[in-house]
């Protein structure tokens, strides 16, 4: 081995030269090449109530969701968090409420101020403008003070800071009628400077699209991506640049187009790169991510597909947190829509961005001799795992505190329960930075469900105990063991919804009765009556009744007795057989058939347990709806240095809480 070393340690010297080129020509080719750069996607810590159309805003380590609209109401709270290595803490109101209630609104950073431009607050449009001052190296928001109103009342646009100015482009107006043209106003002290008008407008109406602001060089663009045109949506880019002497947008030109039609999206910049997440079109709801890099004549390159969102949203907001201690980016997607519900879920996109760092500069190493065991240290610009923790800024971190990161209940399907039909109850959970000990999780069973007990899961694997009380079943996963830093894990059941009628006692007969809901007047009724024989034995001289309903009159089938109709005995049916007899009516009224029934020459007998109801020249009245299952949600508690602690996960429902928008907002 040494003779191999000393013989070829200057081709070995050149290689190790080579290595951090090679590295830096690696990256390039990677982000060249367009492969995906998030790693995977992480629930995060939901939003304290599902919400819509909301705007979300990035202080330093603060996130800020602004507005938006719920199940109850049109929001004008502000909620915040903390993000602590790319961790959601739990989110909390902040003092600087909306003065109104809001959403479907815009919410740009400015350079000394965040502005709230128009939307709808529950009964019309809006052109107020709302500005809240950020002082310089702070993370919180002042008190909201309305600055200089929009030229018209708008919703559904879109608006971006750059150079100085706030740009609002396209939207709709109180009227309805689509936009496509744009006002911008300067960053004056203590406001904004009045609005102009600029002197080109978008290519054509637009609304529900994206807009991003990015800076190369001394170049600002402005970029606009997707949305609708009032007939169509649409996949199209343009980008303009601003004129730093006038603030115009002087052209628009067009650039590479999304590989799908789409509104209701959002983007956000990072790493030199657009992003685009989520949305819908008429036909579909997307989980789709997109990536394309900024080029350097302002175009962009060719979008790439990222790793999905976990589910189909729309309406969302997205934020990104540039830089953690882990040395990696986060995108952040808050509430949004799924199948028509509102969503308070919230989502979290790992960055794997080769980062450029000055380790992996191109600068040859001395001439030091190197033992011959040595190898080339790779690690310098590979990419931190997920799970890495940066010990080496940990004193320039906030302390953490004990408690999970994430905690979710999730109900599947999320549509209105019948009877007997099945639910799936997930909660997902991760802890924080901080070993717990004692950690368990109870959920109450809700009313009108019955656990499948069998179907009791999860991963790690938890110890489960149930515990009966009188009107109520708790189910409880729990460890001995400590719960480590950072695990994630899910619990999971499975439940049916109990029937709202009585089930019919078990016997060696059945009989089922059907018949139309509709029907015109003095037309023929007709019904269908089905025996079964579910005992072991064959069964004789079946004798089948049935009452002529009240305001009906008989028209054939069987012998009428009366009122009653009498079918001859059927001599013998054997065991798991089935006949049947039908009997014909007419009726001027809606009628119910109701009393019907059958017996055997041994005993048995059956008698029905179904009405039929059929409604003449009208449709049938809806039956009233059952009762929403309601899940209460799941209450974690822990304990750390003898301390208990606890957190309570939202509830779920069944029908899921429907979005209610205006008009002009679908």
């Amino acid at each position: 081995m040494f003779e191999f070393v000393c013989r070829y340690r200057p081709r070995l010297l050149l290689l190790l030269t080579l290595v951090p080129t090679l590295l830096v020509l690696a990256t390039l080719l990677v982000l060249s090449k367009g492969l995906p750069l998030i790693a995977h996607w992480l629930l995060a810590s939901p939003l304290p109530e599902a919400r819509a159309n909301s705007r979300a805003l990035v202080l330093g380590d603060k996130l800020y969701v602004v507005g938006g609209q719920s199940f109850t109401q049109v929001g004008k709270t502000v909620i915040s968090t903390t993000v602590t290595n790319g961790v959601i803490d739990q989110w909390h109101s902040v003092t600087s409420t909306l003065p109104m209630t809001l959403y479907l609104h815009t919410l740009t950073n400015g350079n000394n101020a965040a502005y709230v431009i128009g939307g709808w607050n529950g009964a019309q449009s809006l052109s107020t403008v709302w500005r809240t001052p950020i002082t310089s190296g702070t993370t919180t928001l002042g008190n909201w003070s309305q600055t200089r109103s929009y030229p018209r009342k708008i919703t559904l646009h879109s608006a971006v800071a750059a150079a100085g100015r706030i740009y609002v482009l396209g939207g709709v107006d109180e009227n309805g009628k689509g936009l496509k043209e744009i006002y911008f106003a300067g960053e004056g002290q203590g406001g904004l400077d009045p609005w102009s008008k600029n002197p080109k407008d978008l290519p054509a109406v637009r609304y529900r699209f994206a807009a991003a602001h990015h800076a190369i060089g001394d170049h600002n663009y402005v970029y606009i991506v997707g949305g609708y045109d009032g007939t169509q949506a649409l996949s199209e880019v343009y980008y303009g640049e601003i004129d730093s002497a006038t603030g115009f947008i002087n052209d628009w030109k067009k650039t590479q187009a999304l590989p799908r039609v789409l509104y209701h999206h959002d983007v956000v910049v990072h790493q030199d790169r657009l992003w685009m997440l989520g949305g819908r079109n008429e036909t579909e709801v997307f989980d789709r991510v997109y990536s394309a890099p900024f080029l350097s004549d302002g175009k962009i390159g060719e979008w790439i597909e990222e790793p999905r969102l976990p589910t189909s949203l729309y309406r969302i907001s997205a934020a990104v947190i540039a830089q953690d201690s882990t040395g990696m980016g986060n995108i952040y997607v808050f509430g949004g829509v799924h199948s028509d519900h509102y969503q308070s879920q919230n989502y979290r996109g790992m960055l794997n961005t080769p980062t450029l760092t000055p380790s992996a500069t191109v600068v040859p190493p001395t001439a030091t001799p190197i033992p011959p065991t040595a190898t080339p240290t790779l690690t310098a610009t590979s990419t931190p795992l997920p799970t890495a923790t940066a010990t080496a800024t940990a004193t320039a971190t906030p302390t953490p505190t004990p408690g999970l990161a994430t905690l979710f209940l999730h109900n599947q399907p999320d549509s209105r329960l019948a009877p007997g039909d099945l639910v799936t109850y997930t909660i997902l959970y991760q802890n924080g930075a901080i070993v717990l000990d004692d950690f368990q999780i109870t959920n109450q069973l809700p009313a009108d469900v019955e656990l499948i007990t069998e179907t009791l899961q999860s991963m790690p694997v938890l110890n489960t105990k149930l515990q009966h009380t009188d009107d109520a079943l708790f189910i409880t996963w729990y460890t001995d063991q400590p719960l480590p830093a950072n695990q994630a894990g899910h619990v999971s059941y499975l439940g049916r919804r109990l029937s709202a009628t009585v089930t019919p006692p078990q016997t060696e007969l059945t009989i089922s009765k059907s018949g139309p809901s509709t029907a015109i007047e003095g037309g023929d009724i007709a019904y269908t009556l089905t025996v079964y024989d579910q005992s072991d034995r064959t069964l004789t001289d079946l004798v089948v009744f049935d009452r002529v309903p009240a305001g009906a009159q008989y028209m054939a089938g069987g012998a009428l007795y009366d009122d009653i109709v009498l079918w001859s005995p059927i001599s013998t049916l054997a065991p798991g057989m089935a006949f049947s007899q039908t009997l014909l009516v007419r009726a001027t009224q809606t009628i119910t058939n109701s009393d019907y029934g059958v017996q055997s020459a041994e005993g048995a007998s059956a008698v029905g347990h179904q009405p039929v109801v059929t409604y003449i020249n009208e449709a049938p009245s809806m039956p009233a709806p059952l009762p929403p299952i309601i899940n209460q949600g799941v209450q974690v508690t822990w304990r750390y240095n003898d301390q208990l602690g606890a957190m309570q996960s939202n509830p779920t429902f069944n029908p899921a809480q429907k979005v209610y928008l205006p008009l002009t907002a679908r």
